[in-house]
């Protein structure tokens, strides 16, 4: 595997988990939005 490759990979994971728990916050607002309409 080139340096170029390993990169993307590596990129591509902190993305991942940088996502994530903005997508879980996002989830949980619509699921108390939906909760407590």
């Amino acid at each position: 595997m080139d340096e170029e490759t390993k990169r993307e990979i590596t990129f591509l994971a902190l993305s991942t988990l940088a996502a994530l728990p903005v997508l879980t916050g996002i989830g949980l607002a619509i699921v108390a939005g939906a909760l407590t309409w």
